[in-house]
């Protein structure tokens, strides 16, 4: 597996760790805003705003989420596509580049 040396230049963690950080997140967070919608539609019987202010916190937070998430696949795809884009053009030049064939 390939691994990253430091991180922040403080941890020493593998690629795959921070997709799962990620997954994980999102699907406590997730969670949690489910059961602030529950709480929502129970301060529709009962008012309190200590039941909608749950439901305003988790949106904010599952956005946040959500664009960390979005950001954590732009570079992790971007860093792949030039890997495997330098990969095969070295592939390529070994194969005798843009030479023409006799």
């Amino acid at each position: 597996m390939i691994q990253i040396k430091k991180v922040f230049c403080l941890l020493e963690l593998k690629w795959g760790m921070h997709v799962n950080v990620v997954y994980y997140l999102s699907l406590i967070v997730s969670i949690l805003h489910i059961v602030a919608c529950v709480l929502l539609i129970v301060s529709i019987f009962e008012p309190k705003k200590e039941l909608v202010i749950l439901y305003l916190i988790t949106g904010i937070i599952r956005v946040i989420v959500l664009i960390v998430g979005i950001i954590w696949l732009i570079c992790y795809g971007l860093v792949l596509t030039v890997y495997f884009w330098l990969c095969v053009y070295s592939w390529f030049k070994k194969l005798g580049g843009s030479t023409p064939v006799d």
